[in-house]
């Protein structure tokens, strides 16, 4: 029979994909929910992977129910059905050449590497489980396939719509801020897996707790860094090929203000917020700024989709996000239940 995280998943895949086939049209809702997505999703596991390469602990309080996200990923490969029949909004796919630019290429590699990324989590899950040295071996190679997969998210399926726009610092960005997205997802996770009182009570957790508060604080150093590297590069460079991308979005008010709002839930906010330790010991706090940490995240993938969308579907991707978030943090709370009583036995 069928576990509770087995009918979750299928039920999460059949709305998801049920509603694009139905009602999707080709109007931006699908990548927006596909690109947060594997982001939470993949970035997830690699943080667990990380810390198991390094041999840390800090995470250990939560590392379990991240690697449960695993079968998710079946989730995100099941996008890629309504995505191929959607792929009018992608210029070249009117004119396609060569072997990169072709439909059937572009799902293949895509599928492939969320299925690679997917059986060796669930290799790196399992090994752990039974405390196999192999687990080390398997988080590398994971690691190695979670940065080519969201290179390959942000190279295909978000920068080929701009196509022949590039930029080559596209891929290390959103492999980064997939890891900073899932620090916040498991911020908030942590919120909800630990009472008050079990803080109180252990001080490993409330270590545990700072610790996650201060990979947080440095992945916010990290991201405005990157950010201010990419746009560097492309100011210095004053390519009109460029800046045109850019100037789509700055040039509009209503644009501008989303992107000063995503630079505030992205670097102040967080940096701001975790400089004090007396806020990094609250659980409530450092899962609030995790909360802010991922809407920012979603609004900047949002930016960089709607100008080329002018009937974006506001209440289908809203829909939509929901049921992905729910999924997500209903798949971290019973699916580390189950590890846990795995791990019991």
């Amino acid at each position: 029979t069928m576990n509770g995280t087995t009918r979750l998943l299928l039920f999460t895949a059949a709305l998801l994909v049920g509603a694009e086939l139905l009602f999707g049209n080709a109007n931006g809702s699908l990548l927006l929910t596909l690109t947060m997505g594997i982001a939470l999703v993949e970035g997830a596991i690699a943080l667990a992977a990380i810390t198991e390469v390094v041999g840390a602990k800090w995470l250990d309080s939560i590392k379990d129910d991240l690697l449960s996200l695993a079968p998710f990923l079946l989730v995100i490969l099941s996008l890629l059905i309504p995505l191929s029949t959607q792929m009018e909004m992608y210029p070249w796919a009117k004119h396609p050449h060569g072997l990169w630019f072709n439909v059937a290429s572009f799902i293949g590699r895509n599928a492939a590497f969320i299925l690679i990324a997917f059986a060796l989590a669930q290799a790196m899950r399992s090994a752990i489980r039974r405390g196999e040295e192999s687990r080390k071996r398997y988080a590398v190679l994971y690691l190695i396939v979670f940065a080519l997969s969201q290179s390959l998210t942000a190279f295909d399926i978000v920068m080929s719509l701009s196509h022949p726009w590039f930029s080559t610092l596209f891929g290390g960005y959103f492999f980064i801020e997939a890891i900073f997205a899932a620090l916040g997802l498991g911020a908030i996770h942590f919120r909800s897996r630990y009472r008050g009182e079990e803080l109180a009570a252990s001080a490993g957790l409330r270590k545990s707790l700072w610790d996650l508060a201060t990979v947080m604080f440095g992945f916010s150093v990290l991201w405005v860094g990157l950010l201010y590297s990419k746009y560097l590069v492309i100011w210095y460079g004053n390519l009109p090929a460029e800046v045109g991308y850019f100037l789509d979005r700055f040039s509009s008010p209503k644009y501008l203000i989303a992107c000063w709002a995503i630079l505030a839930c992205l670097f102040p906010i967080p940096f701001v917020t975790l400089l004090s330790r007396r806020r990094t010991a609250s659980r409530h706090v450092v899962a609030l700024v995790g909360a802010v940490i991922i809407f920012g995240i979603l609004l900047e993938r949002f930016i960089m989709l709607k100008p080329l969308f002018p009937s974006f579907n506001y209440p289908q991707a809203a829909g939509e996000l929901i049921i992905l978030m729910s999924a997500i943090l209903a798949c971290l709370r019973h699916g580390g239940k189950t590890e846990r009583g795995q791990h019991t036995v």
